[in-house]
């Protein structure tokens, strides 16, 4: 949730610089163009490359947990982006402008996610607190060690 909740922010922001970026030169078309490779370098890459580098992104490292193979030690980067594709398949969407995604295609990620969700929220309770995600890329996410 910490995660979301920064996503949101910086996302405001890069709207924001997209927005009047696309105004200066008066070009929607660009604006459309860059929102989108905004969303993808959020989602795709920092994610992935904050679990990587640190074993956490922004709100494991708040909350003081990290990213672990199931044998120990952390993942790496493919594993990683399979993870995120584990907990978010239709996240490529996003990164396509909206006016550009079909109405059925828009259906398909909010009815998509909200499965996904759901299996992931059942399959914590039947498999010792693990999400789908870490089940399926077999990692899990522990208390951070101090020492």
């Amino acid at each position: 949730m910490l995660d979301v909740v920064v996503f949101t922010f910086v996302a405001a922001g890069g709207s924001t610089l997209v927005a009047t970026a696309a105004a200066l030169v008066g070009a929607p078309a660009v604006a459309s163009v860059l929102e989108a490779l905004r969303v993808a370098a959020a989602f795709v890459v920092l994610q992935p490359l904050m679990e990587l580098r640190f074993g956490a992104s922004v709100g494991k490292l708040l909350l003081h947990l990290e990213v672990v193979r199931e044998q120990g030690g952390r993942p790496d980067l493919p594993t990683l982006v399979r993870r995120l594709f584990a907990r978010f398949p239709f996240g490529p969407l996003l990164v396509v402008p909206d006016p550009l995604l079909p109405g059925w295609a828009t259906a398909l990620v909010n009815w998509g996610t909200l499965a996904v969700v759901i299996a992931g929220f059942v399959v914590t309770f039947f498999r010792g607190g693990r999400t789908l995600s870490d089940v399926l890329t077999r990692t899990r996410v522990v208390y951070r060690m101090h020492g």
